[in-house]
């Protein structure tokens, strides 16, 4: 279902575009209408109004936001919370967060209101006071991946099966982020269309088009869809375009790369190559599934591409020249022809509004073309999830205010965002919308990720650091370690 309405939405997306011929500012400015009309045609009949009443009785919802206190906004993405808008301002996924909470508050009668948990990196330190204190302040928390480790087993969130008023089995809740976080019976955090960052957290690998075409590279999106965008695909192509532009003999950020990264694209391309740290066996229990050849492989290829630096610079080469290597130095650079691939989160294409060049949008490479798909994991600093404090003491309407929260956002939200992309001037194409479907459709979660346990996630992106390419013998070191805290777990959460 879920798959079907976006599809349809793209579909939509598309024939507006083909009929219209207004610019790119008037199109902004008319998003309220023409997204209403589109919203009414998609309407499924999957959500019920549970037609309840409560009062206008106040539910607080706790996110990061990035615009408050001061702090200083490096990604377009971080003007957005997923919590709220506070008002209309024209622009599509502003509007698309208010349209969605005015229409939640309208059709249950309530009032939401929203508790500022600081930035993400101290969202999850900020809700634990509250909660520690026995505050019944925030009702419902969106928080991202990073301090999971400290809510999941802890008693400090509820079993979200325990509210009888939401029903996870809808499609705006994402289902392989229900059955992944389904532990033992309990489901501690989920996600779906309620949360905008699930999709702006995506890892992808941004494509400089102009230098496609200089260069006479195939066609990015037919490698794609034929099955064979692998790493060794992106190794071989990326070397056609790295060169020293100034002739002085160093490569520097004057010079031209086939790639700009960081270290943690080592995360992408492990589970891109369809690697999982853990898989649930018939019982539930998570168990190590990363000691395979195919791992070994996916390092032994990655590591030395990544640290041949007359074809690939990854955001640690100019620390601490730059406090933000990836905001303030390569997305100039890409901007100005400089990089073939960049890999970043979904939310970069908002940066790319005003670039020359086009640029498309890829998902990260299979290990080779025999494997059965692509695969696309959340970022845990990007990536929010829902969580319901124990402190909460209504969890009947909260029940069904993430409900229809999730279906208001699946209707308005999600397709605004996916507007806002797809109509991008640079990307405004067909094959655009196939990956951009592609991508959104290759979601996967592993419980891993976020427990960390041992070390066992990180490692990739330290034997990045470390120049090393022995997987086995840096799994090794860490073995037993992972699984004791992997026993620990299950011992808690049983």
């Amino acid at each position: 279902m879920k798959k079907l309405i976006y599809i349809i939405l793209l579909i939509t997306t598309f024939t507006i575009m083909i009929t219209a011929c207004a610019a790119e500012e008037t199109a902004v400015n008319t998003t309220d209408e023409t997204t209403t009309a589109r919203i009414e045609e998609t309407t499924t009949s999957e959500y019920k109004s549970p037609e309840v009443n409560f009062g206008g009785a106040v539910i607080t919802i706790g996110a990061a936001d990035h615009t408050k206190d001061g702090y200083n906004i490096m990604w377009v993405g971080e003007k957005y919370c997923d919590a709220y808008a506070p008002e209309q301002n024209g622009d599509p996924m502003n509007d698309a967060l208010y349209f969605r909470n005015q229409r939640v508050e309208e059709e249950l009668n309530v009032t939401i209101n929203s508790y500022n948990l600081g930035t993400f990196g101290t969202a999850g330190a900020n809700l634990q006071k509250l909660i520690m204190a026995a505050e019944d302040i925030v009702d419902i928390a969106y928080m991202n991946g990073n301090p999971m480790p400290q809510y999941l087993g802890s008693g400090m969130i509820m079993d979200l099966y325990e509210i009888p008023t939401v029903d996870f089995k809808h499609s705006w809740w994402d289902q392989n982020s229900v059955k992944e976080f389904t532990l033992f019976g309990t489901l501690s955090i989920v996600t779906g269309d309620i949360s905008l960052n699930t999709i702006f957290s995506l890892p992808v690998y941004f494509f400089n088009k102009q230098l496609v075409e200089d260069f006479k590279i195939e066609n990015m999106y037919d490698i794609v869809r034929k099955g064979d965008w692998t790493i060794q695909k992106m190794i071989e192509i990326s070397r056609i375009v790295g060169a020293d532009l100034n002739g002085d003999g160093i490569m520097d950020e004057e010079d031209r790369y086939g790639m700009l990264t960081h270290s943690y694209v080592m995360i992408d391309m492990i589970y891109g190559g369809g690697v999982r740290i853990t898989n649930k066996n018939s019982e539930g229990v998570p168990q190590l599934a990363v000691n395979t050849q195919r791992t070994a492989d996916i390092v032994e290829m990655s590591v030395p591409y990544l640290w041949d630096k007359q074809v690939t610079v990854t955001t640690s080469d100019f620390y601490p020249k730059y406090s933000n290597p990836a905001a303030q130095l390569f997305t100039p650079m890409f901007i100005n022809n400089q990089g073939l691939f960049y890999t970043n989160q979904f939310l970069f294409s908002m940066e790319l509004r005003n670039m020359d060049a086009d640029f498309g949008i890829l998902p990260p490479p299979k290990l080779d073309a025999a494997q059965d798909g692509y695969y696309v994991t959340l970022s845990n600093y990007w990536g929010n999830y829902i969580m319901v404090p124990v402190t909460n003491g209504n969890l009947e309407m909260t029940g069904h205010v993430l409900d229809a929260m999730g279906y208001y956002s699946q209707l308005y939200v999600t397709p605004a965002y996916i507007d806002t992309t797809v109509m991008n001037k640079a990307i405004r194409d067909d094959d655009s919308a196939d990956m951009i479907n592609v991508i959104l459709n290759s979601r996967c979660f592993d419980i891993a990720t976020l427990y960390n346990w041992g070390g066992v996630y990180s490692m990739f992106p330290i034997m990045y650091n470390n120049k090393s390419t022995n997987f086995a013998s840096e799994f090794a070191k860490i073995e037993t370690r992972v699984q004791t805290e992997i026993d620990k777990t299950v011992e808690m959460l049983r």
